[in-house]
């Protein structure tokens, strides 16, 4: 009994590392399709070295690259899921090294912040840089 509760746990809990980052692909490319067909619609010209086309390119790029990032950490957490047998096995090996929390809870914010922009809501991500972060 308490296994099919640790399995179901894990379950509900993978469930919703794959959602929250395929949401965001799904949400940022339906933000990115409206964007465009607003664009079509105004026949306004978008090219590199206006104004509002390097402003509009440079958004696009960046929801691109949001969408691109959150589809790799969508297949992240599928190659986990994937090992969820060497673990059930004990052959699963564990590399023990530092990570970049910087980069990690940036990549967090640009998650989150493509739903949060959906739902006009400001959200913004700040680190100090003189924090250092060392081992004990």
């Amino acid at each position: 009994k308490t296994i099919l509760e640790v399995k179901r746990r894990f379950v509900r809990f993978i469930s919703h590392e794959i959602r929250t980052p395929l949401n965001t692909v799904c949400m940022g490319l339906e933000l990115l399709k409206e964007d465009i067909q607003r664009q079509i619609q105004t026949n306004e010209p978008i090219s590199a070295g206006s104004g509002l086309g390097d402003s509009k390119l440079n958004e696009w790029t960046d929801l691109m690259n949001d969408i691109t990032q959150n589809s790799a950490d969508a297949v992240l957490v599928l190659n986990d899921l994937l090992n969820y047998d060497k673990i059930e096995s004990g052959t699963l090996k564990l590399d023990l090294e530092e990570e970049d929390i910087y980069g990690i809870t940036k990549s967090i914010t640009s998650q989150l912040s493509i739903e949060a922009k959906h739902r006009n809501v400001a959200l913004s991500f700040h680190f100090e840089n003189n924090l250092r972060l060392t081992s004990p």
